[in-house]
């Protein structure tokens, strides 16, 4: 087996204990929010908890390319990135 390789199941290993642990977050997570029983916000001893609803404003690309591609043609860019992958 090449360095190469080993390098690579051990980052494969990696990611599988990173899947579990995410997993067992968000299992906590949960029943943390069950334990709150509708509030949006608790305190216990040194631990505050909030479970608020929060609002954002997106801009539908799509739709501006159809309505006015003058417009998204001026204010959009393309952009690049180097995506890692080990399959």
């Amino acid at each position: 087996m090449t360095d190469l390789e080993c390098k690579c199941n051990e980052y494969r290993e990696y990611k599988r204990l990173a899947e579990q642990a995410e997993q067992m977050r968000d299992s906590l997570r949960d029943e943390i929010i069950t334990m709150m029983q509708g509030a949006s916000e608790v305190v216990a001893g040194a631990c505050k908890v909030m479970y608020k609803d929060v609002q954002s404003v997106r801009l539908d690309s799509k739709l501006l390319k159809t309505l006015h591609p003058d417009v998204y043609a001026e204010c959009s860019s393309k952009t690049s990135y180097k995506r890692f992958s080990v399959v």
